[in-house]
């Protein structure tokens, strides 16, 4: 996460968090962050920008990892008290960017040879059996035990443990009542979303919002795309990958977040 004098920002993954952080580092110009994170811990001096990797707390299979995806419940309580501000993605193309990416091949949920029993050919899978296995084994790694009331995709889940102030309690009390009033709003409404399909008009005007200028911001319009996901020459559009089939699916394994974000639906 990266901690501001003004605001917090949580990294969702695989939602153009890279480049946001790149345009806040910039507009803070700031040369050293390790260095200004050095001082920090010291105690004596809190930068005005500096970045946390922090331990990832909810995932199973990535015991010891220290990244930049730090979640809601470690934002440091000195500077809970600030906006955050984070990016939401279309459920629909953040899975599809997921495929392409294949960090799925590099880091897995579960031993090798359970995956195999189920899927002989990994780690050559068609989209619908990434899909399939992305729900199947990494639930495996973030529910900690716990039966939910209605099914979760896991794209909702990594929603919620990211994002939630106590996500086991609300994946355990998580129904259709739940989903279908304002409760399930409630639960994020401490979080400033943006969408990364508008991403640098939406970041532009959380800057102006907290205090920037229009002069400090204008060089996000021409700043360059980092970390792109590539598709192959024969996808036009990430709704390319989908059947009718497994549209359905995904709206309802993935209802939560068409619920917080109905401007997803298809």
């Amino acid at each position: 996460m990266i901690i501001t004098d003004k605001f917090v920002m949580l990294n969702f993954p695989k939602t153009g968090s890279t480049f946001a952080r790149k345009v806040i580092k910039q507009i803070y110009e700031k040369k050293d962050l390790r260095l200004n994170s050095l001082i920090y811990k010291t105690g004596l001096f809190t930068p005005k920008i500096f970045e946390l990797l922090l331990p990832k707390i909810d995932e199973g299979n990535y015991t010891g990892i220290v990244d930049q995806h730090g979640k809601y419940r470690q934002i440091p309580k000195n500077h809970i008290q600030k906006p955050v501000l984070s990016i939401v993605r279309n459920p629909f193309s953040r899975y599809v960017s997921s495929f392409f990416f294949k960090w799925w091949q590099k880091v897995l949920p579960v031993d090798i040879k359970i995956i195999h029993q189920f899927y002989p050919n990994f780690p050559e899978l068609s989209f619908n059996e990434f899909y399939k296995f992305s729900n199947q084994f990494n639930s495996i790694n973030h529910l900690h035990g716990i039966i939910p009331k209605v099914n979760i995709g896991i794209n909702s889940l990594y929603f919620i443990q990211f994002f939630s102030k106590n996500p086991d309690s609300f994946i355990s009390t998580i129904d259709d009542d739940i989903l279908n009033n304002m409760d399930c709003i409630e639960e994020f409404k401490h979080v400033h979303f943006i969408h990364q399909e508008s991403l640098r008009d939406e970041l532009k005007l959380f800057l102006l919002l907290v205090g920037f200028s229009e002069k400090e911001t204008a060089f996000i319009d021409t700043i360059e795309e980092v970390n792109k996901t590539e598709y192959p020459n024969n996808i036009n559009s990430f709704m390319d990958m989908y059947s009718e089939e497994l549209i359905e699916k995904v709206l309802s394994d993935e209802k939560l977040l068409f619920r917080l974000f109905p401007e997803y639906l298809p």
